[in-house]
């Protein structure tokens, strides 16, 4: 008998673990779409079109199992709130346009509230901000530009972690040693900004304080200490103002950008993190006819031939973009 109740306990852990696994993974969205924000162009690519999206941030989304959307500049907030509500995710990627009156700001501002008052709903919506992203949710949350100019582009850097601060850490808490190693001792975060949140500011700023766990820091080429990582302490927020997408998808050959197999490890992992953050929102598209519509892959990408090797997505603000005709198959 003592067999018997030793089986049929085993049998009965096996059958509660077997569901929990079965009705976990029933809860996931295995088809997460995530959106990136669009910029105003620089005066250089003025010929091409209004706004743009580089193609790096779209497949640093692809490789983790997401699929991209371009949200739009300068739309109204209907528009903000409809795509909100079809998509999981969004990314405020890197640039360099005005964060208090740009249309990049003013796209951030709709998402970010939205994305706050989801979240406050029990409406799982996760938001993360690379470089110019993450100086964009400092300032969203702030209500103030609280950035420095620093010494800090094209500046590869191991990170400063918080260690005081992993354990409790959604991001970096369960990160494997040997990412966490990497990161810690060698160059494959890279910086490309010449403004900052310093240290002390941050800390001194209640709002930022008591809204984000810092994760690490760094220090420019004059001393200037930073902070590079961190995730909202109550919402599924995350920032670097770092490029994790710039060591697997940008060659230019004049940036110091990380390609070793350690520094792709690394950029895939926050990928892997952000994209099955995404997984737990269950947004959906209105139909499929939208959701066909909706994808970046309607719209050409340009390839420059002016040695930076860059792809990029260019958008016109009066909706006449170049279209790649995709086949349409009824389904």
């Amino acid at each position: 008998m003592a067999g018997f109740g030793c089986r049929l306990k085993h049998l009965i852990f096996v059958v509660i673990f077997s569901c929990t696994l079965l009705f976990g993974e029933s809860m996931l969205n295995h088809r997460p779409v995530i959106g990136i924000l669009t910029q105003k162009v620089s005066q250089e690519f003025s010929e091409y079109g209004d706004t743009y999206i580089l193609a790096s941030y779209v497949k640093y989304l692809e490789e983790s199992g997401a699929r991209a959307v371009p949200i739009r500049a300068g739309q109204s907030e209907s528009y903000y709130e409809k795509i909100f509500s079809q998509i999981n995710g969004v990314l405020f990627p890197g640039g360099d346009v005005d964060l208090g009156t740009s249309y990049y700001a003013h796209s951030g501002r709709y998402i970010y509230d939205l994305a706050k008052k989801a979240n406050d709903a029990g409406d799982h919506f996760p938001l993360w901000g690379t470089c110019q992203g993450f100086q964009l949710l400092n300032n969203l949350t702030a209500c103030e530009n609280l950035l420095t100019p620093t010494d800090s582009e094209n500046l590869a850097l191991p990170l400063n972690i918080t260690t005081e601060n992993v354990g409790a850490s959604r991001l970096f808490g369960k990160m494997s040693a040997y990412i966490y190693n990497i990161l810690e001792n060698r160059p494959v975060t890279y910086n490309h900004h010449h403004l900052s949140i310093k240290t002390d500011t941050f800390y001194n700023t209640a709002s930022l304080k008591s809204f984000y766990r810092v994760l690490s820091t760094n220090v420019d080429r004059k001393g200037v200490e930073f902070i590079s990582t961190f995730e909202a302490f109550k919402y599924p927020f995350y920032g670097t103002q770092w490029h994790p997408e710039k060591n697997n998808f940008e060659w230019n050959p004049k940036l110091f950008i990380d390609h070793s197999d350690l520094a792709i490890d690394v950029a895939q992992y926050f990928s892997n993190y952000f994209v099955n953050e995404a997984r737990f929102s269950n947004h959906k598209f209105l139909n499929n006819n939208t959701e066909i519509h909706s994808m970046i892959d309607n719209y050409k990408r340009t390839y420059l031939t002016d040695g930076t090797f860059d792809v990029i997505y260019f958008f016109n603000l009066n909706g006449t973009d170049p279209f790649e005709k995709p086949l349409i198959i009824p389904l």
